[in-house]
Order: structure tokens, then C-alpha cells, then sequence
């Protein structure tokens, strides 16, 4: 039996009077009087008040952080919302810098995929270049963009990909 139990024990079975009732307490080895088992209980709830009040404080500091992650993921939501998947302008399209991620339509093959932009490998004014699955490189020619080829800022639904004619 704990120390906590042990008092709550004692005091339950305590007669309640200043004095003990000269029996031996059954949750004690020795014979306590009313004063001690009281005080050894008060002090027990000293304690457990400071640690219920240590909790409390840990539990605010929990509900901040929580609260500040939900506004996060709130305002993230927002942006995502904003950053519905689009065809790119021609310009944005020149003016992309290496390593932005876009989603690479093929009108001849019907698909969307995730392509990189990488300007690196690209000596040609009017040529795109962009590294795709299994590290291939596609050089796409600007003059067809939006006839042959597009590129979204997210992958579009399907029904999104219908939706935007080609020129």
C-alpha cells in the first residue's frame, strides 16, 4: 500500500477525536495519534497540489504549441487552397529557376508528370530543359509550349487537364 493510501486509510478509520482511540491503527506499525496522521495528510496534499499545479502548467504550455501548430496547418491549408494547380504562363515558364518542381504535360501522350527544372544542361535560349523519372532529361521547345507541352504548378485532376484547352 502507498503513503497516500496508507493516510487515507488512517484518516478514514480515525475516530475524529483530538485524541487516539488507544487502538492500533490497522494501516500503521505504530499507534498514531489525530495530529500526525493529519499533518502527515496535509503534507501529502502540499504535494500533490504543487505537482497538480506543475501539470497544469505543462498542460498550458502544451495547448500553446497546439494551438500555434493548428494555426500553422490552417494557414498552410490556405496557401495549398490558393496553389490550386494552374497552366503556367509562357513567362512564368522562362522565368522558372532551377530545381522548382513542376508537373510536365505531353500532349501527344496525354500524361502529367513531375518534372525539375534544371537550366543547367541547357545551352539553347528557347529550349526548356527539365530532369524527370529515372533522371531523363527533357528538353521541351518554347515555341510549342501550349500546343505540345505545358506545366502546371501542381498536379492537375483529370478533369482539370480537360478543362484548360490547348492552343
Amino acid at each position: 500500500m502507498t503513503d497516500r493510501e496508507k493516510i487515507v486509510k488512517g484518516l478514514e478509520c480515525c475516530n475524529g477525536e483530538a485524541l487516539c482511540s488507544g487502538e492500533k491503527c490497522h494501516y500503521f506499525d505504530d499507534k498514531m495519534c489525530v495530529e500526525t496522521l493529519h499533518s502527515e495528510a496535509i503534507a501529502l496534499l502540499k504535494a500533490q497540489s504543487e505537482e497538480i499545479e506543475e501539470l497544469k502548467q505543462e498542460i498550458e504550455g502544451h495547448k500553446d504549441n497546439l494551438r500555434e501548430t493548428l494555426d500553422e496547418m490552417m494557414r498552410y491549408a490556405d496557401e495549398l487552397k490558393a496553389q490550386e494547380p494552374r497552366v503556367m504562363s509562357l513567362e512564368e515558364v522562362r522565368s522558372l529557376q532551377d530545381n522548382t518542381v513542376v508537373w510536365l504535360e505531353d500532349n501527344d501522350k496525354a500524361d502529367v508528370i513531375p518534372a525539375i527544372v534544371n537550366h543547367i544542361w541547357n545551352s539553347l535560349p528557347n529550349v526548356a530543359s527539365f530532369t524527370v523519372a529515372c533522371l531523363r532529361e527533357v528538353k521541351a521547345d518554347m515555341l510549342w509550349y501550349g500546343v505540345k507541352w505545358r506545366c502546371w504548378t501542381g498536379k492537375p485532376s483529370d478533369e482539370q487537364r480537360r478543362a484548360e484547352t490547348w492552343k
